[in-house]
């Protein structure tokens, strides 16, 4: 791959690229917004309880985890637009499922399939942005992207709250999931470049073995999944609402209100970091990045009064979505003959993290239950001691590969 910002990309993409992949993006962003509104409605009609509603959540992130593992394989032999594409058709089918399911049983498994649907247009979509465009391009092109996440979830959920009040819940997959996600498959089908992947290994056993052995034998690839794994262990969005809502009352309904604050900030934070990535660096803001948002997850449960920490949290909020951002095209970058792998992989130890900080700040929580005030501030500690420490797996164990003179690797 060159080195030269410039340079075109390997593939010619389609006028629609971009868009296509923001619509598909959109797509699989808009089952949590339908969750958190309608699991008591969907509790109500399949006569179950609301805690085994949201099961499928559950569902859904195993899948997700279950692809992303059966996807580092997949990307070796398969070319990236028919895994995009497979991905958008499982979240069409999901949609039509969902609105057509008798039962509580049939309703989880749509649901897991759009999971799967979801981690396969994530790892495919960033793994076309790092094949098909040029350098400088893929960083606003990668926020664009994520950041329709983010917009599904602001747009979505006045959106799917209106259209369940005309027509019934059951019809938001219908008439909102189907035309998104039909469109997005549309466009993709157009406008991706069927000929972006490299291919680089030779075909059967030998083409993983090359693949894996890129990514795990390489010191900076390897060491960008750790560090991401520990940032992803940084979980303050699971502590902060309990802890706002425990040490300073905070209402149910202004919950609500915080959520719309933090996603409108990340969306902000997500944009603008897609035009700082090629002026700063993509190592450099990541490292910023990670080491603002470890700083102020320790400051949250520290502040004295409800609006401080709020502010503090938004903060930490903006600083996250800019690392995320600068991070994701870091990581696109570390194996570039195997990508799909790569991002996989990047998925897979995402979860994992996802798992760790769930799990020790649980158990900080009980371990300290003496002290509500004091739990919270161990998590908040030690969460900052997971982003302290993979800034600096970032800053000594990885290089940035579209450097014209990088380090030597080992």
């Amino acid at each position: 791959m060159s080195n030269d910002p410039t340079a075109v990309g390997k593939a010619s993409a389609g006028r629609w690229f971009v868009s296509a992949l923001i619509v598909s993006f959109i797509a699989v962003g808009l089952s949590t917004p339908i969750l958190r509104l309608f699991a008591v409605d969907m509790a109500r009609e399949f006569q179950v309880p609301v805690g085994i509603v949201a099961q499928f959540t559950t569902a859904n992130s195993i899948a997700e985890v279950i692809f992303a593992l059966v996807m580092s394989f997949l990307a070796v032999r398969f070319r990236s637009k028919a895994l995009l594409l497979i991905g958008v058709m499982l979240v069409v089918v999901s949609a039509l499922g969902c609105f057509f399911a008798p039962n509580f049983e049939v309703m989880l498994f749509f649901f897991a399939l759009e999971g799967s649907g979801s981690i396969m247009v994530g790892i495919n979509g960033l793994t076309l942005i790092g094949d098909t465009l040029a350098l400088n391009r893929k960083g606003k092109t990668i926020s664009y992207t994520m950041s329709a996440t983010l917009l599904a979830f602001l747009i979505g959920t006045p959106a799917v709250n209106f259209i369940a009040n005309v027509a019934g819940w059951r019809s938001i997959f219908l008439l909102f999931v189907l035309p998104i996600s039909v469109a997005g498959l549309a466009m993709a089908f157009l406008s991706v470049p069927s000929a972006s992947h490299e291919e680089s290994f030779a075909t059967g056993k030998k083409s993983y073995l090359g693949s894996f052995k890129e990514i795990l034998l390489n010191k900076s690839a390897a060491s960008c999944l750790l560090g991401g794994m520990l940032v992803s262990a940084i979980s303050i969005g699971l502590f902060s609402t309990t802890f706002f809502m425990e040490q300073f009352s905070m209402s149910r309904d202004f919950v609500v209100v915080i959520g719309i604050m933090a996603t409108g900030v990340s969306f902000g934070a997500t944009l603008v970091a897609g035009q700082l990535v090629n002026r700063v660096g993509r190592k450099t803001l990541t490292i910023a990045g990670v080491v603002g948002s470890s700083v102020l997850a320790m400051l949250i449960f520290l502040m004295p009064n409800l609006w401080l920490a709020v502010t503090v949290d938004m903060a930490h909020v903006a600083f996250a979505f800019v690392g995320a951002i600068a991070f994701t095209s870091y990581v696109l970058e570390q194996a570039p003959k195997s990508r799909g792998s790569m991002m996989s992989m990047r998925t897979i130890f995402a979860s994992l993290g996802d798992a760790i900080g769930a799990a020790v700040g649980g158990g900080l929580l009980v371990l300290f239950a003496f002290d509500l005030s004091l739990s919270y501030q161990m998590v908040g500690f030690v969460f900052g001691v997971f982003g302290i420490a993979a800034s600096v797996v970032f800053y000594f164990l990885t290089i940035d590969p579209t450097k014209l003179d990088p380090l030597p690797q080992d």
